[in-house]
């Protein structure tokens, strides 16, 4: 069976790009992974150039996000379609993203089409040209409205589950859900900020200079009356994250990568950290993108920690999350696995600031993590707000009188954000906490504005606990 394999791939003509790509759509579906997590690992085995690599990516990215409208329309032509193997509709799918969504030529798409399929099933290569021309004829009626007034030809075109859409609308509206739907599609811009136990901004502006990376500063989408705040930068091509340069001040730690919603975020945590004797908790920390900007805007700011813990309920993230501060030049006194829903071991009243990262549905992340419209269940949002709300009745327990409690997830739902923390305000506990208002234009809340290539769409309330 393997040396049929190896002469299928030999003989297939398929382009080194789409092959590439074809590998990683199927790693993502067979481990139930995060393309983003695998591509790195996935394009090492292949000898790509930076434009066939970048191309590689759009594939596999296209594939995953619209997983529902490509798996659709491939059934509507076939007969049988449970008779096609998981393996040739992963190919199957790439043709016919290239066919809807790329506008390429005809004969090249069902050409390259045929061919992936030849590299994993010499024998369905029939069936695959059949597929691919009906797709074709079909090109011009898909997708059969147009998406960018109609909700129901936008959630076949950008491969949303009905029932997903019309939860988008409910809660933000029909035009708010159809630019987050068309986002959803776009590359995610790369935001960027130093790390300042490494480097500072004017250094950093002096790299990018010398290496001719372009780059524009941003500032924080929360407005902060802390002047000590770090400059965030964005790449003007964000296809210069492959750059030499730009990859030797990740894999040296002397920047940090984040979106800037959530840099925006963290920025308004270390606002709150006291100078002094700073004790702050972090919930939810996962492999540490925050904690190191947390840390390194404090280290900004000249602030001395008497206590910066941790807490993650998986052991392998806390594992890398230790290493990578190590490595950064960040202190972390204590990192603890543990389930945040359930009673903390640290003391009580003791913590200036409790930053939870609540888990989520993700919703407002899609361009990064495509994979979350397919995998999302029409009942997770209510589970998930459940556990968001155990999590802050157990850590507001650690918060000072007087001291800070924030809260943050990375969805739109309402269920998830403002009814958490109102719900939790009218709580017995929940009662000795006031909101601070770090919303726009003086509202409460901070929700991420919904804009044509903006940020991603992150969530923050601000909680402090009142003097006793």
């Amino acid at each position: 069976m393997t040396t049929k394999r190896r002469h299928a791939r030999d003989a297939s003509k398929a382009t080194p790009a789409r092959r590439a790509a074809l590998a990683l759509a199927r790693a993502v579906r067979e481990q139930n992974a995060y393309l983003s997590g695998l591509a790195p690992q996935i394009f090492s085995r292949f000898q790509l150039e930076a434009s066939d690599r970048a191309f590689a990516h759009l594939l596999a990215q296209g594939v995953v996000s619209l997983q529902t409208t490509l798996d659709a329309v491939i059934d509507e032509v076939l007969r049988s379609p449970r008779d096609i193997k998981d393996d040739v509709r992963d190919a199957l799918r790439i043709a016919a993203y290239e066919i809807l969504y790329l506008g390429k030529e005809e004969h090249a798409a069902v050409d390259q089409g045929v061919e992936l399929v030849r590299q994993v099933a010499p024998r369905a290569t029939g069936v695959a040209n059949f597929v691919l021309h009906r797709i074709v004829e079909e090109r011009s009626r898909f997708p059969y409205g147009d998406p960018t007034c109609s909700l129901e030809a936008a959630t076949l075109y950008y491969g949303f589950p009905a029932w997903l859409s019309r939860a988008i609308e409910k809660d933000i509206g029909t035009n708010n859900a159809l630019s987050l739907m068309r986002g959803s599609l776009q590359a995610a811009p790369i935001w960027f900020t130093p790390n300042a136990c490494r480097m500072t901004s004017g250094e950093l502006v002096r790299f990018l200079e010398a290496a001719k990376i372009e780059f524009n500063t941003c500032e924080s989408l929360i407005a902060l009356d802390s002047p000590d705040q770090a400059a965030i930068f964005q790449l003007v091509d964000r296809g210069n994250v492959g750059d030499p340069a730009f990859l030797t001040l990740l894999e040296e730690d002397k920047i940090v990568v984040s979106d800037l919603s959530a840099q925006s975020i963290t920025s308004l945590a270390a606002s709150l950290v006291p100078r002094t004797n700073a004790r702050v908790l972090e919930i939810g920390a996962g492999r540490g993108t925050k904690t190191l900007q947390l840390q390194s805007l404090c280290a900004l700011r000249g602030v001395s920690f008497e206590a910066y813990e941790v807490v993650d309920v998986k052991p392998k993230k806390i594992e890398q999350l230790e290493a990578r501060i190590e490595r950064a030049g960040g202190t972390i006194t204590q990192a603890l696995v543990h389930d945040a829903t359930t009673p903390f071991p640290q003391e009580p009243g003791t913590f200036d600031l409790v930053f939870i990262d609540a888990p989520c549905t993700g919703v407002g992340t899609l361009r990064r993590h495509p994979e979350i419209k397919a995998r999302l269940g029409e009942e997770d949002s209510t589970s998930l707000a459940k556990i968001g709300q155990a999590m802050l009745e157990q850590a507001c327990t650690l918060v000072k009188p007087e001291g800070s409690l924030l809260y943050s997830t990375c969805t739109i739902f309402k269920e998830e954000n403002e009814q958490v923390i109102e719900r939790f305000l009218g709580s017995s506990v929940g009662a000795v906490f006031e909101t601070v208002a770090i919303g726009a234009d003086g509202t409460v809340f901070f929700n991420t504005p919904i804009t044509p290539h903006g940020p991603d769409l992150h969530f923050a309330a601000l909680l402090r606990r009142k003097a006793r």
